[in-house]
């Protein structure tokens, strides 16, 4: 391949991608949402031991192996992934109260575009020695657990933020939320889910308060580091964005987010080595929020002519996401590297 082409294709590859605008997108929520366009969609409910509904997470994995979306339960133990592709997936709850649970669904548009699913869970032999309340650096404290620190209306508006937050609505959600922490100045998750809907909407200043808010209310807890190193990053502060992300890791050392922020800031600031380092650590977590690093690092590589491991690169990317939006691009890169590379 000629350094012409290698040019080329580098530069048709970071435009696609627009990798630097990748982090703009992406924060720290409770509630993940899918990223597909179809219409498919899989329902369910999950029960704990005593038959009531559970407040847990519960993660969608497709056939390859791949967790492609992560939602919460709501207050009666339901869950929605929507836009879901044609396929066979395993539904999960991976919580550490409870033994590992999962439901087959099959999902076809054209037979039964609305799939539905119960899950029933059982106690572990023994108690969880996770920190109670998070997992992987995402909020899972349940309402109930909420209900017993802080006012009933309080958790309400938080539940309707979320909610909304799900739905895309973010001005919605900024007023939910700052009704709950207007009743419940205290309530962390509501404070960081403010900040990350302000945060989503690039109104920087609010955000950085917020997070600043919901680390002085829990100290412990991995989110509000990590989306004040995400804060930083996006204003550019890189060595500030490095010591939040480094906190956030040091209460959560499976935070496959404050790997990908540190990748991003290694890159920027010419440390490449470091930053593609980190950015593999973000992907071996499985986080589904990550999936964009393989893109990355795919143009990385090809910036420095490693091509078999760009391609490779593209194709786990194709494996997670073989319907996003940019697949076809993606397709007919990875086409011209092959015709490319057997010249």
């Amino acid at each position: 391949m000629s350094g012409e082409r290698r040019t080329t294709l580098t530069g048709k590859l970071g435009t696609l991608l627009s990798w630097w605008a990748v982090a703009g997108a992406l924060a720290c929520p409770v509630s993940l949402r899918g990223q597909g366009s179809g219409v498919n969609t899989i329902r369910g409910k999950v029960a704990g031991p005593d038959g009531r509904p559970a407040a847990v997470q519960v993660h969608l994995q497709n056939q390859a192996g791949y967790v492609v979306d992560t939602v919460y339960t709501n207050e009666e133990g339901e869950f929605t992934f929507q836009a879901v592709y044609d396929g066979v997936y395993h539904v999960m709850v991976d919580d550490p109260r409870y033994r590992h649970a999962e439901a087959f669904a099959r999902v076809a548009v054209n037979v039964y575009p609305t799939t539905s699913v119960f899950i029933s869970l059982e106690l572990r032999d023994k108690p969880p020695t996770t920190v109670a309340g998070y997992s992987g650096g995402a909020h899972t404290v349940s309402v109930q657990e909420l209900k017993a620190k802080f006012p009933k209306p309080a958790v309400r508006e938080y539940e309707k933020g979320n909610k909304k937050m799900g739905q895309g609505d973010r001005e919605g959600a900024i007023k939910c939320f700052k009704k709950a922490v207007a009743i419940a100045p205290g309530m962390t998750p509501a404070l960081n889910n403010l900040g990350t809907a302000y945060l989503e909407t690039h109104r920087m200043g609010e955000a950085d308060a917020m997070f600043r808010k919901a680390m002085a209310a829990d100290p412990d807890a991995p989110d509000s580091y990590i989306n004040l190193g995400h804060v930083y990053f996006e204003l550019r502060e890189y060595d500030q964005a490095k010591k939040f992300l480094a906190e956030g890791l040091k209460r959560d050392p499976a935070a496959a987010l404050a790997y990908f922020f540190l990748g991003l800031t290694a890159v920027r600031t010419g440390e490449t080595r470091a930053g593609e380092a980190d950015l593999q650590k973000a992907l071996d977590l499985n986080d589904p929020r990550v999936v964009s690093a393989h893109l990355i690092l795919a143009d990385l590589y090809l910036k420095t002519h490693r091509i078999s491991e760009a391609r490779l690169q593209l194709k786990s990317f194709l494996k997670i996401r073989p319907q996003d939006p940019q697949a076809g691009h993606i397709r007919e890169v990875l086409e011209r590297l092959k015709a490319e590379s057997n010249q």
